[in-house]
């Protein structure tokens, strides 16, 4: 497994979750086009504001005398903040007018909050699509090491916080910016001074919140690691619910968890803390603001520098200068939290696969099926030095069966692995008709090859669905078939909707072996020329054990097969048998040839049978 190392800074996270925005592009433009409708409608209902409370300060005072003026006079002396011309007979006008922004108002206001929001949708949707596929890309190395829990935590949770706080963000900041231009530029045309105190007030916000986020940030992060850890912790209990209850260990699991969630409720209190702490420089901050503010503001009123129609459009422009400040200081924990969620989101998208096709790889066209192990050896990355396999060398002929005997971490199932190319060999080669495997391109040998594992893995839905697993485009008589092929069909048919029975999560409505059979129903219908059989019948009662065996050795036939023997009197029949002992082959040949032999074979045998060595 290789990872890409990359630098998760804000601007590098940004620079990535860009593209997926852009792609909206047409969602893109039309929130910028209704943010500038919003801002536009929010800043002249202020300035209408300020024109009829100017007319009724005049009105009030003896003057605003004269005949009314049309409505574009007074939008655009509105705009220009020139109302001295106004007069008494304008104020319905300019009520008229001010009701007919406030209906505009709430329309873009509409519009303003759903096409963002079906943007960040959009946007989720593809980031999660996104990393699914790159996350079955990858190699077994990676879901060796992660925690199911961890993955479906980033999956979910965490592209979906950070998208809709980036996403949110985005938009509220460019709001918030041009809002706060044209609100200077307005406030300033009233009072120079009073601008620059409402300004001076939302720096000192900014500053609260440019010393805290990188903490925040820190912190948020800690958190939502280790909450990967408690649900993957609770997704592998709880999914082994039956060892953990047969062994009495609620006690013991409990302690684990609670030592988990006590570290996680340490991290999130921390984190509170630090909000907290924030969080009152950021609510004191405006409230002695805004009491100079008005102070300031009185006082300039009783020296006649400002009337009261200014002193309250000031007020109310006030908001408009000090909510950015505020709302990126809120913001603050909330991008924190996103900016954290998005890393972990781009650490997964930078796991790079040790699977892949080489150059030059080509499709397997056809199959004859003989495979063939040369000098093999192989070691995890996180063990070298330690070889699970070693110099393991082996030829199974085309339609030939062979099992793989030897004591739990011999190398069966890490040998079978590698031809499927889950792993490559660390040394060594590995053969198809005498081609390396790492010639093919990777689907195209896994398309050629069937796998009928020793806990039948089915997922959730319908059998007709899991069985057309081995081959999505099957028609309906194919799937029938496969099933009588399988020994399924009777069960099956008794079924009230037979194929279209929903068997819940990993087929947790049928038994042990009805499951069995399924997945070498699924196995017929992809029809492999290679087959690998974990061989799974020491679980089954007698009957269903009968039922399974008779399907799998019709599967067996005119098919290369490897075999992961468990039992041995499973195996009598296949044509070559290879001991493992610690990753070697130490000894090769037929069931009555290895009998012969009196060696590590016919001690299994005898130990299995009861009998003495040799016997």
């Amino acid at each position: 497994m290789e990872k890409q190392k990359t630098p998760y800074t804000l601007t590098a996270i940004l620079k990535r979750l860009f593209p997926y925005f852009i792609a909206e592009k047409n969602r893109f433009l039309l929130t910028f086009v209704f943010v500038g409708l919003k801002i536009a409608s929010d800043l002249f209902l202020l300035l209408m504001c300020r024109s009829i409370l100017s007319v009724i300060e005049s009105w009030v005072k003896g003057n605003a005398r004269g005949g009314a003026h049309s409505i574009a006079y007074l939008v655009s002396h509105t705009i220009a903040m020139d109302t001295s011309s106004f007069t008494a007979a304008d104020l319905p006008w300019l009520v008229g007018i001010m009701g007919s922004v406030v209906i505009a108002f709430f329309s873009v206001g509409y519009f303003r909050s759903f096409i963002p929001a079906k943007l960040i949708s959009n946007v989720t949707f593809a980031m999660r699509r996104a990393l699914y596929d790159h996350l079955q890309c990858l190699d077994l190395f990676f879901f060796d090491r992660t925690r199911s829990g961890e993955i479906t935590s980033r999956l979910i949770s965490d592209i979906s916080q950070g998208v809709q706080v980036f996403g949110m963000t985005l938009t509220i900041f460019i709001f918030q910016l041009i809002v706060f231009c044209f609100s200077v530029v307005f406030m300033t045309r009233v009072s120079v001074p009073m601008t620059l105190l409402v300004t001076s007030v939302g720096v000192l916000i900014l500053i609260n919140m440019l010393l805290f986020v990188p903490q925040l940030r820190d912190r948020s992060l800690a958190v939502q690691k280790k909450l990967g850890v408690i649900s993957g912790m609770a997704n592998e209990r709880f999914g082994g619910i039956k060892v953990m209850q047969s062994f009495t260990n609620e006690d013991m699991e409990l302690e684990r968890f609670t030592e988990q969630i006590d570290n996680h409720r340490s991290l999130t209190i921390n984190l509170a803390r630090l909000s907290s702490f924030t969080g009152i420089f950021s609510q004191s901050i405006p409230l002695v603001g805004n009491t100079a503010i008005l102070g300031m503001g009185a006082f300039l009123v009783l020296s006649g520098k400002l009337t009261l129609a200014d002193l309250t459009f000031l007020w109310m422009m006030r908001d408009h200068i000090l909510n950015p400040f505020q709302i990126f200081s809120n913001l603050g924990e909330q991008v924190a939290i996103g900016l954290g969620g998005l890393e972990r989101v781009f650490e997964f998208f930078d796991e790079r696969s040790s699977i892949k096709d080489m150059p030059g790889a080509v499709p397997v066209k056809q199959v004859n099926g003989a495979v063939e192990f040369r000098d093999v050896s192989f070691s995890y990355p996180s063990e070298r030095g330690q070889e699970v396999l070693s110099h393991l060398s082996f030829r199974v002929e085309p339609g030939m069966s062979a099992a793989f005997v030897g004591a739990s971490g011999a190398g069966k199932t890490t040998a079978v692995d590698l031809l499927s190319r889950f792993y490559d060999p660390t040394s060594g080669g590995i053969f198809i008709d005498g081609r390396d495997i790492r010639e093919f391109e990777v689907e195209s040998l896994r398309d050629n090859i069937g796998v009928v594992m020793q806990e039948a893995i089915l997922f959730s839905g319908t059998i007709r669905e899991n069985i057309r697993y081995g081959r999505p485009d099957a028609r309906d008589d194919e799937i029938n078939a496969a099933l009588k092929m399988a020994n399924a069909w009777n069960f099956v048919a008794e079924m009230r909707e037979g194929t279209e029975t929903v068997i819940g999560e990993r087929g947790v409505m049928l038994s042990g072996g009805q499951r069995q059979r399924i997945a070498i129903a699924r196995a017929f219908l992809k029809n492999p020329r290679i087959l690998v059989l974990d061989e799974a019948t020491s679980a089954l009662d007698s009957v269903s054990e009968h039922y399974v065996q008779e399907a799998i050795e019709r599967l067996l036939k005119g098919r290369t097969t490897l075999i992961i023997a468990h039992r041995l009197s499973t195996i009598a029949h296949v044509d070559k048998i290879l001991v493992l002992e610690k990753g070697r082959l130490v000894e090769e040949g037929s069931h009555t040839e290895l009998i012969a032999k009196n060696g590590t074979y016919a001690a299994f045998h005898a130990q299995q049978f009861g009998k003495g060595k040799g016997a």
